[in-house]
């Protein structure tokens, strides 16, 4: 209790001596918690406060004429696999879902002192995720198309025909080892992740993406001359956006392609720049 009543001054005797001997008992010991509160000999102590743990990738955002930011720590979970040295049996990844720490250019997040990414006064400054892929390219199919295999692939039903007349499989091996029929070569390219970086650039538009390289965005920091949180009028900008909370989870569809080398383009083709991007918080420009 915070308040002890006081002292019975009035009433009978044989009521008011055992009720002021309780309270004498009940200031001593003070056994009676209230309101959260606990009570000591050293007085009325108040509830304890656990400190709110931050989540994952929260960003905390130092101010001032040069601005930085840190990132808490936390993981990316994608596929990874250890291919072996040779072989045409790699289809699925070693793991679907392991476990990456990211870095701040060459160094992990839980590291101390923890990294921080360098940002710029007087201007946006956009914070992205840098994913860098493993392409695993290995033949799908159930036969070989040659006696010195394993070459795998598909065998297609077909029915030729040359001037008129059926041309029937061969008999024998042909030319380099070749099995009668008609087989289809294909591969299948599956994508490991291999680390996870994060970044920061001042450019509205989004970085290019690759074959091997895709980024994902994780939020934008207006920041006026003297470093501090503002709106930026061109290009239109919050003073801050953030998209991370809580661990990430990624991969990267398969592709098939043919299993005969093509001469005209390399596959798979890099995608192409976007001409046109919906930024949340932000009236584009382009």
């Amino acid at each position: 209790m915070h308040r002890p009543p006081k002292k019975a001054k009035k009433g009978f005797k044989v009521h008011a001596e055992p009720y002021n001997e309780l309270l004498e008992y009940v200031k001593r010991t003070r056994p009676i918690p209230t309101h959260g509160h606990t009570e000591t000999n050293s007085g009325t102590m108040p509830p304890f406060q656990e400190g709110q743990a931050l989540p994952q990738f929260a960003p905390i955002l130092t101010e001032g004429a040069s601005p930085r930011l840190g990132i808490t720590p936390g993981y990316v979970f994608a596929p990874y696999s250890d291919p072996p040295s040779s072989g045409n049996d790699l289809h699925i990844p070693s793991s679907l879902t392991w476990v990456f720490e990211p870095k701040i250019g060459s160094t992990y997040l839980t590291a101390d002192p923890s990294p921080e990414l360098l940002l710029t006064a007087g201007s946006p400054n956009y914070i992205y995720l840098k994913l860098a892929w493993t392409a695993h390219a290995y033949s799908i199919g159930q036969h070989t198309d040659n006696d010195t295999g394993p070459s795998y692939s598909f065998k297609a039903q077909h029915n030729l025909e040359a001037d008129g007349e059926t041309v029937q499989d061969a008999s024998s091996s042909g030319a380099g080892g070749q099995k009668p029929g008609v087989f289809v070569s294909v591969e299948q390219v599956m994508y490991t992740l291999s680390s996870a970086t994060f970044l920061v650039q001042q450019d509205q538009q989004p970085p290019q993406e690759s074959v091997g390289i895709t980024y994902m965005p994780c939020g934008v920091f207006g920041l006026d001359g003297y470093g501090k949180l503002s709106e930026i009028v061109s290009p239109q900008v919050d003073a801050i956006r953030w998209f991370l909370e809580g661990p990430i989870f990624v991969t990267r569809p398969n592709l098939i392609q043919s299993g005969i080398t093509a001469v005209d383009r390399a596959i798979p083709v890099d995608p192409p720049q976007s001409a046109s991007y919906d930024y949340p918080g932000a009236q584009l420009d382009n």
